[in-house]
């Protein structure tokens, strides 16, 4: 209702960009709070194929409200990877929602990387109205301080034949909240789905806390659907073997978170990227790792 300024991507038909397009918000330094709204909308057509990368900065430690509204339509047998960064500024609250409708035959992608910002809620919401779609929900949280970072995703397969896939991490230190609250709902007539949904969620330290609610709502029986969630700490047997080869604490720590969010971070569809993120969120929990 606020935003003033937005983006429209339009992809032709046929064509497949060969480089990802950026869209960079960011948000300066000011005298006193102020106020941030973004709107961006993707539209692929048929048999096309783009790679967006959509980034939320934000500059100063004034407080400032940033809301961003994301909105992906593909035509038939399109491809669309949408890879969003929230780095916003310490004192900063964010709030953004993706929405996502493939055609038919099409294939979409979400990407979240949460590092900035005081409070945050991204919300993914990816839509089946045409068969033989496919969606892939990823995301990666960093949260230390008093960071509060929550993510809430719907999958709704409203038609057959649809498959979709969901894999969130997050690494919460100091005293921090992660959260991650996923749905896939599967309605009646719906057959064929196929879906899985998967999070986990490493804390850092004693007063670190996490939320991870996955949860399948299922109308009928001709489908295949898994879910899974795990919140725990550093494994002690990882760490013990590292350290006895050798390497300091502080290293054998950084390792293991790397190869804990590199998981997700590696399906990444910008080449370098996922190691330019995952230096961000090491430098966002070193202190706690050391």
């Amino acid at each position: 209702a606020e935003f003033l300024d937005g983006v429209r991507i339009d992809v032709p038909r046929g064509v497949h960009w060969s480089s990802p397009v950026e869209v960079l918000w960011v948000h300066t330094e000011a005298d006193r709070p102020t106020q941030q709204h973004s709107r961006v909308l993707v539209v692929a057509a048929d048999g096309s194929a783009a790679t967006i990368v959509e980034r939320h900065l934000g500059l100063g430690s004034q407080p400032y409200l940033s809301t961003a509204v994301t909105e992906v339509l593909t035509g038939r047998d399109a491809t669309v990877r949408h890879v969003k960064i929230q780095d916003e500024g310490p004192a900063a609250t964010h709030f953004a929602t993706l929405v996502m409708k493939p055609g038919h035959g099409a294939n979409v992608e979400s990407h979240v990387v949460s590092l900035g910002s005081a409070t945050q809620r991204t919300a993914v919401h990816a839509l089946f109205t045409e068969p033989n779609a496919e969606c892939r929900l990823n995301g990666v949280f960093a949260a230390a301080e008093q960071q509060s970072l929550d993510h809430y995703t719907v999958i709704d397969h409203a038609v057959g034949g649809c498959t979709s896939h969901e894999l969130y991490r997050g690494v919460v230190a100091d005293s921090a909240i992660g959260s991650f609250i996923g749905r896939v709902l599967i309605g009646v007539g719906a057959t064929g789905s196929s879906t899985n949904q998967l999070a986990a969620v490493l804390l850092l330290g004693d007063n670190a806390s996490a939320n991870a609610k996955p949860q399948l709502e299922i109308d009928n029986d001709d489908v295949i659907a898994s879910h899974g969630a795990a919140i725990g700490q550093l494994d002690a047997e990882a760490l013990f073997y590292l350290r006895a080869r050798g390497i300091s604490e502080a290293q054998a720590r950084g390792l293991l978170i790397e190869g804990f969010v590199k998981q997700v971070l590696s399906s990444v569809p910008v080449e370098g990227l996922a190691d330019i993120l995952s230096e961000r969120i090491l430098a966002r929990v070193e202190r706690a790792a050391a």
